[in-house]
């Protein structure tokens, strides 16, 4: 059975999941997303009590606008996206630092420019600056025909910095 939990995180904890990954991996440049991600990745797999040697996947899309050149000019209607993907196995993703799970998935994501772009996918709107005349949206959720194993979709939360995460999760 399917289910789906939302989860806040509120700017101080954001805050201290990045400075952890950065602190705990000599570097500077693991982004807040990338550290929750990595946190919610291995919190995950840990309570799954998966075998040590099975692999696990991680994939997060990608804003390609501005890694493609030209960049995209700020009023493009459509969606330039490109799925980056970490695959590791489950004991290597547990035996390690949470600060190496963001670290992963940070250099899988600077892996992808122009070059590795493959997929352009159209957009009728600029996902998630849905307004429609009642200001800016709390959250948004996927929707029970959008909801899948293991699909986490984030938003921004209401105070700068907070993000909500949707987790689906079986």
């Amino acid at each position: 059975m399917l289910r789906e939990r939302v989860f806040h995180f509120t700017k101080e904890s954001v805050a201290k999941l990045k400075a952890k990954a950065n602190l705990e991996m000599n570097t500077t440049k693991i982004s807040s997303l990338q550290a929750v991600l990595a946190h919610v990745w291995r919190s995950v797999i840990r309570c799954r009590h998966l075998d040590l040697s099975e692999e696990t996947t991680f994939e997060v899309s990608i804003d390609m606008r501005e890694r493609l050149n030209p960049p995209l000019p700020e009023g493009f209607f459509g969606n330039a996206i490109c799925p980056a993907t970490v695959t590791i196995k489950t004991g290597e993703l547990l035996e390690h630092e949470f600060g190496w799970a963001a670290l992963q998935i940070n250099e899988t994501i600077a892996l992808h420019d122009q070059e590795k772009l493959k997929c352009i996918y159209e957009s009728w709107m600029n996902d998630p600056e849905y307004d429609f005349g009642w200001g800016k949206p709390i959250t948004h959720r996927s929707g029970i025909g959008n909801m899948l194993e293991g699909k986490i979709t984030v938003s921004p939360g209401q105070q700068e910095g907070s993000m909500i995460l949707e987790i689906c999760l079986s």
